[in-house]
């Protein structure tokens, strides 16, 4: 899964509500499916812990 290059970083903005300036970046990871969609943390964090 790993080695396959499937696992995608993305980053958010982190907007301070205050003076609505972006305070910083959260990175999110994503899993592409074989399909090409992008699949959430839920989906497939349980099977990178799993052996192969």
């Amino acid at each position: 899964m790993l080695a396959a290059g499937a696992l995608r970083m993305h980053y958010q903005p982190m907007v301070r509500l205050a003076d609505n300036q972006i305070a910083g970046f959260e990175a999110l990871a994503r899993l592409r499916d074989d399909a090409g969609g992008l699949q959430l943390p839920a989906s497939f964090m349980p099977a990178l812990g799993a052996a192969d």
